[in-house]
């Protein structure tokens, strides 16, 4: 006989009641357990052996603090719950909290402390009722927090329990809690003696509808039926109330439960009329949407979207995406929805062509911007995808004419960058022409010129450089607004460009009477500090802004460079950001008479010349304008700080650069060291050059330029198939070689000579007006050895022409010596 039978027989109680209490405790989800006044066990439910993950027969007779202890199930306040319950003679109801959840969480454990008292009156034990409440408190915590009352409602929700076996409403109950008995209005009577019929008298007073309960619940009993059902009470509470048929002995045994939803039907209530302003809310939202399930067959369908459809809304309830959208759309439909169910977001842009409305009138285009998201699983465990479309049709234009305009634009600039290089080559070569046979009546060592007429063409040179100049900023200007200046930025250090600078500037300074500081000052004076740029086009800014604080200075003025670190962003609104490098500003400073306010604001605009072409200073009004956009290519930016009669001061910033070591010795040996001597003429000594150009005048003139190296042999050619078979026969030992050639230009010239074994390594240096970045990088991709630009530079041709012929000299005589 079991330690819990023996202990209910010493109380006189029939082994089916014994049994009859345990099936019952066993039909419930609760864990139940009987504890004696020695803290043994008398009685464990399934419930409770699976809850502790004790066996039944290790637990009865065992002392239940030392035994719970090990699980931790025996916290202190159970242990003083117990206590109490038997002591004093009342229940105790303790909510604690222990490890091992479902999902690896906490699991909070509702435990109601009943003192069991024998016929004697005294108490015989505790029953203890533990109930999973973690996912009532989790429901708590996550619906009713923040509502007082809905938080008290929850904390005392429990289950009312009884069951029974009863063939005659007036037979005992087989077991009842004492939260049956709160319920119903029964503390006054003794469980031993509860009967269904005390239960449906005390229940018939609370329903709302006692006749059609009594009706239900005589249907349940009879059929011996399972039942799940909400019940309303008079009072506005509602119970879920459920029945657990069972057999035990032969004998039908009926669990009963009823649980306070009250505060759950409330919820639904309060969820109802938010999905109503819910849909009012969609329904208000100008755009489309609609969900699908996960059988991709729409569940929701806004008006807006049925409309463009064409059909009712629910019409389009429960149809497949293949239904609505069509094959090819509902494929693409079914990748982004697919993608959102497995947790991405998928945003996705989508053109609809004009469908048929409503009497075959036709839609307008539609775009959308349509996002996929997927909802929460419902209660169910289904989960819905969502698919949210925004018009943006009128943002597509948009974007179509602004891709249009912007193709036009591209054209435009292309046309600009094909009339600025077919102007630049028109003008070349004319200039070529000036400049050229300028130079030749400058530097005749036979027939010199005199003084007078020396300085004629001084002149005529100096107009022409100046008209080359504005041709080149003219260039630089427009490839700077067609977006197609190649830049190449580095570290570039200030302390030789300046050096360079002053070299170049000197001879202008002199000339004015302008004192020029060959150094840098400020507080970083003698730094070796480097910015981040291209070094060509860095030198061609500073030279234009010292230039003119030359120009516009006078005599007897000063003009310094400065140079200061700054600690301003560029975008003074934006944030600091750690990415940001430190900036240096390069500053020329002037004496001059300075700049009103109006005049700084027109000072960087194309062609403004503030007046100056007025008062005999030369200039074009190009230079600060290509300045700016120089400045702005590599990063930076250019101002002014004037004022008048307090002189100007011009300052360019850019990003501070660290260089390595070998990049400064390379940077100031290379702006140190002066310019290698020009090789001995004995290399021309009956050497050929072969000169290639389809333009008369560019023929005689040079010609004549190279008639003033001494034995040096000339060959001409008009066309490239006449270059061609001159180079084959004389063997030249250089080619200057036109690009523009008639029939042939000047790169299938140079595949032809590098085709030939012959003058496969013959030198060719091209010889063009074509002076764009893009065709001289062109040529040498080619492979010209060098690039002339016209007009021509007699003093860089002589030293080209005895560069090469010097180098095959000496090729000629190592292959000889070998």
């Amino acid at each position: 006989m079991s330690v819990s039978q023996t202990a209910f027989d010493e109380e006189g109680l029939p082994h089916m009641a014994v049994h009859g209490n345990t099936f019952a405790l066993n039909s419930i989800s609760e864990a139940v357990s009987v504890i004696d006044r020695d803290g043994r066990y008398l009685l464990v439910n399934d419930a409770w052996c699976a809850m502790t993950g004790i066996p039944r027969e290790a637990a009865l007779g065992r002392d239940s603090r030392a035994l719970l202890a090990v699980t931790g199930y025996m916290s202190e306040p159970r242990r003083q719950a117990l206590q109490t319950c038997l002591h004093e003679q009342r229940v105790v109801k303790v909510t604690s909290t222990h490890s091992g959840g479902e999902d690896g969480g906490l699991r909070h454990l509702e435990t109601t402390f009943t003192p069991y008292r024998d016929r004697s009156a005294e108490v015989h034990s505790a029953v203890l009722t533990t109930r999973d409440v973690t996912r009532e408190v989790r429901d708590r915590e996550a619906i009713a927090m923040g509502s007082e009352l809905l938080r008290h409602t929850l904390n005392a929700t429990g289950d009312a329990i009884f069951a029974s076996d009863a063939a005659e409403p007036t037979q005992p109950v087989r077991f009842v809690n004492e939260q049956m008995l709160r319920m119903w209005g029964l503390t006054t009577h003794e469980p031993a003696t509860l009967t269904p019929a005390h239960i449906m008298a005390a229940a018939a007073a609370l329903f709302a509808d006692p006749e059609g309960e009594a009706h239900e619940v005589a249907r349940i009993v009879a059929g011996n039926l399972p039942d799940e059902r909400r019940v309303r009470l008079r009072d506005g509470r509602v119970l879920l109330r459920r029945c657990e048929p069972a057999f035990v002995g032969g004998k039908a045994l009926r669990v009963w439960s009823f649980r306070d939803v009250t505060a759950e039907e409330r919820m639904l209530a309060v969820l109802k009329a938010s999905e109503q302003q819910q849909r009012s809310l969609l329904g208000a939202f100008p755009g489309f949407i609609a969900a699908i399930d996960e059988q991709l067959r729409y569940v929701y369908v806004n008006d807006r979207l049925a409309q463009r459809l064409g059909r009712p809304a629910e019409a389009l309830i429960g149809l497949s995406l293949g239904e609505v959208l069509g094959p090819e759309s509902a494929r693409m439909a079914e990748r982004e929805a697919r993608t959102a169910f497995a947790g991405h977001s998928v945003k996705t842009e989508r053109h609809y062509a004009p469908l048929p409305g409503p009497q075959g009138a036709a839609q307008s285009r539609l775009d959308l911007e349509v996002v996929h998201v997927a909802g929460p699983p419902q209660a169910d465990g289904r989960r819905v995808c969502f698919v949210f479309g925004q018009d943006i049709t009128e943002r597509t234009l948009a974007q179509e004419e602004l891709r249009a305009a912007r193709d036009e634009a591209e054209q435009a600039n292309r046309a600009k960058s094909r009339f600025l290089a077919q102007m630049s080559h028109e003008l070349r070569t004319p200039l070529n022409a000036i400049a050229g046979f300028a130079q030749l009546l400058q530097s005749d060592p036979l027939r010199p010129l005199a003084p007078r007429q020396q300085g004629y063409v001084h002149e005529i040179l100096h107009g022409a450089q100046h008209l080359l100049e504005l041709i080149n900023e003219v260039l630089d200007l427009g490839r700077i607004e067609a977006g197609h200046l190649g830049l190449r930025c580095e570290p570039v250090l200030l302390a030789p460009l300046a050096l360079e600078c002053h070299a170049l500037m000197r001879p202008l300074a002199e000339e004015r009477g302008v004192r020029l500081s060959p150094a840098w000052r400020g507080p970083l004076q003698g730094a070796a500090l480097a910015v981040l740029a291209d070094r060509m086009r860095l030198k061609q800014v500073l030279l234009n802004l010292l230039a003119n604080a030359i120009k516009y200075n006078h005599r007897g003025g000063e003009v310094a460079l400065e140079m200061e670190r700054v600690e301003e962003r560029l975008e003074e609104r934006a944030p600091p950001r750690v990415e940001d490098p430190p900036r240096l500003r390069i500053a020329v400073r002037d004496t001059g008479p300075g700049l009103d306010e109006a005049a700084r604001e027109r000072l960087f605009q194309p062609f403004e010349r503030l007046g100056a072409e007025l008062g005999g200073v030369e200039g074009t009004g190009i230079g600060l304008a290509l300045s700016r956009g120089l400045v702005q290519a590599m990063g930076g930016r250019i101002g002014v700080d004037s004022h008048l009669g307090s002189g100007s001061r011009f300052w360019v910033e850019l990003p501070e650069a660290a260089p390595t070591a070998e990049d400064a010795a390379s940077q100031a040996a290379g702006s140190a060291s002066a310019p290698a001597p020009a090789p001995a003429d004995v290399a021309l000594q009956g050497a050929s050059v072969l000169y290639v150009d389809d333009n008369p005048v560019n023929l005689v003139l040079m010609e004549a330029m190279l008639d003033l190296l001494p034995g040096l042999h000339q060959l001409s050619a008009e066309t490239g198939a006449e270059g061609l078979r001159i180079a084959s026969a004389e063997r030249p030992q250089l080619v200057l070689l036109d690009i523009q050639l008639p029939g042939m230009n000047g790169f299938e010239v140079l595949a032809h000579l590098r085709a030939d074994r012959a003058t496969a390594r013959t030198p060719v240096v091209a010889v063009s007006a074509n002076a764009m970045p893009a065709d001289i990088e062109a040529a040498r991709r080619a492979g010209f050895d060098d690039y002339l630009t016209k007009p021509v530079d007699l003093a860089r041709l002589h030293a080209t022409v005895r560069r090469y012929l010097s180098q095959g000299r000496s090729s000629e005589t190592e292959r000889l010596a070998v």
